[in-house]
């Protein structure tokens, strides 16, 4: 068996980069510009500095997005993030650093719940009725809809692209 070289796991990244959707979009997406409106919503002030601190609110967002665009339940985005490197990159984790567990997921979209009235609001994209409880949480499922729908739009073109047409 041959011994691995210097710069076989740059050449394997080069060619996983390729094909990955998600490589593209940390570059065309500014996800500091969701900071300050995630933090408003998620961050009450807290009684005391004891206990864990809370997982960084785009990071937490970013998780949603994957979990939106991929289609998968809590559980499922927590051994995702776990077991697939691409998610890793997405969300700039390394191998060694913790992943939020499905509970956490569960709790940080349940704290976007911020207003206990009855929201609905249309996606003109895609035609589709979004009927959540909660403005705030209407209008984050709105704009994961449209994030979701703008991601896979650009693959779309890239693929086009790639292959001539």
């Amino acid at each position: 068996m041959p011994q691995p070289g210097f710069f076989d796991l740059d050449e394997r990244y080069a060619k996983l980069n390729e094909r990955d959707p998600l490589v593209k979009l940390n570059p065309i997406i500014d996800w500091e510009a969701f900071r300050e409106p995630l933090s408003v919503l998620r961050n009450p002030p807290r009684k005391s500095q004891a206990g864990r601190k809370p997982y960084d609110v785009v990071l937490m967002f970013r998780i949603l997005v994957l979990q939106h665009l991929y289609n998968v339940c809590d559980d499922d985005i927590e051994y995702q993030i776990r077991d697939r490197h691409s998610f890793c990159r997405f969300l700039g984790r390394d191998l060694e650093d913790k992943v939020s567990d499905a509970k956490t997921i569960w709790l940080f979209r349940e704290q976007l719940r911020v207003e206990h009235v009855f929201g609905s609001m249309t996606n003109e994209q895609g035609g589709l009725c979004c009927r959540v409880i909660g403005l705030a949480r209407t209008a984050t499922k709105i704009g994961l809809m449209n994030l979701v729908y703008n991601m896979r739009r650009l693959v779309q073109i890239d693929r086009l692209r790639a292959s001539g047409v």
